[in-house]
């Protein structure tokens, strides 16, 4: 396998909610930092990739959104949510 196949092929299954909902605290964080070019690249790349998480109506039908109203429909988020999982992890 060359260079060329293996930067092709996703490192993660991108298909796992999950993994937008990382890369949604990833920008979130960044967004809040002195890292403002991070954050717009990283923003700007899941819009492209279709990774921010989709959303779902009353009749439970998905749609795409873009990041900022994902931000606004989780008011519960700051940007310094990804700070807050160390409440989880025992570093």
């Amino acid at each position: 396998m060359d260079s060329t196949e293996r930067n092709s092929k996703p490192f993660l299954d991108l298909s796992n909610p999950l993994y937008k909902e990382v890369f949604f605290l990833v920008a979130q964080f960044l967004s809040g930092t002195p890292c403002q070019r991070a954050a717009k690249a990283l923003i700007e790349e899941l819009e492209a990739h279709e990774l921010i998480p989709e959303r779902v109506n009353w009749l439970g039908q998905t749609s795409p959104q873009d990041f900022n109203s994902f931000v606004s429909a989780s008011f519960d988020l700051t940007p310094k949510g990804l700070g807050d999982l160390n409440l989880f992890f025992d570093f």
